[in-house]
């Protein structure tokens, strides 16, 4: 079982301005959340490895 939180609700995701927008379309774009979804899991786009980051150190404080 896993839990995929709702990125678009997280900080750093959640605002209107400029980079906020541009890390919830590369969310989209690069597909990030769906290669969790299948298996085997793909290798992940290095850019969705720094966007998958940023969401853990958020949710837990700055560790990742």
């Amino acid at each position: 079982l896993v839990l995929i939180p709702r990125y678009e609700e997280l900080p750093g995701f959640q605002g209107d301005d400029a980079p906020d927008e541009r890390r919830r379309q590369e969310m989209e774009l690069y597909m990030c959340l769906d290669s969790f979804m299948t298996m085997p899991m793909p290798a992940l786009a290095e850019l969705c490895t720094a966007l998958i980051c940023s969401i853990s150190a958020i949710m837990y404080n700055g560790a990742l």
